[in-house]
């Protein structure tokens, strides 16, 4: 896929897992048909209709970095699901770069944008660590884990530095 250039087309061929799995996918309605059967692996023609250029944090406002690594999380999540830790983790450290949270000036930020932005970081960084350890890579995963602290003794920016 990732030669492929604008205007060409492809076949995309997935394993079981990867698609519906072992129950396969009745069909709606009724008769007990099965729209995708037990344990089938899927075939996708594919056309290439246009190329983005390479996602800049840089480039980017605060809250489009934050629905960036929110998606880089949802791709982790499914394979951490899958049990591909090692693709979950490529995934969480592309959403913790796509935050760019270490050029982020709170004061220049709305508060509840910045607060999405340290959530984000937050919850990246857990599952980040959580995927580390699977595959026990301890000290990784122990550079990764957030310490909880209430909002009341130490404030967020603190809280967020402190993880660094």
């Amino acid at each position: 896929l990732r030669h492929m250039r604008k205007g060409e087309k492809g076949i995309v061929r997935c394993a079981a897992k990867y698609g519906y799995g072992p129950p396969g996918r009745p069909v709606v309605g009724f008769g007990g048909e099965v729209a995708v059967p037990e344990d089938a692996g899927l075939e996708y023609e594919i056309e290439v209709v246009d190329v983005l250029p390479p996602f800049n944090p840089k480039d980017a406002p605060l809250l489009t970095r934050v629905a960036e690594a929110e998606l880089k999380k949802r791709h982790g999540n499914g394979f951490f699901h899958h049990l591909d830790y090692n693709r979950a983790i490529r995934c969480y450290q592309a959403g913790l770069k796509a935050l760019d949270a270490e050029s982020v000036d709170e004061e220049e930020e709305e508060e509840e944008v910045y607060r999405g932005m340290v959530k984000m970081f937050c919850d990246v960084s857990n599952n980040l660590a959580a995927a580390l350890m699977k595959l026990e890579r301890w000290k990784d995963a122990k550079v990764r884990t957030f310490v909880v602290v209430r909002r009341e003794e130490v404030g967020e920016r603190r809280v967020f530095l402190m993880q660094r």
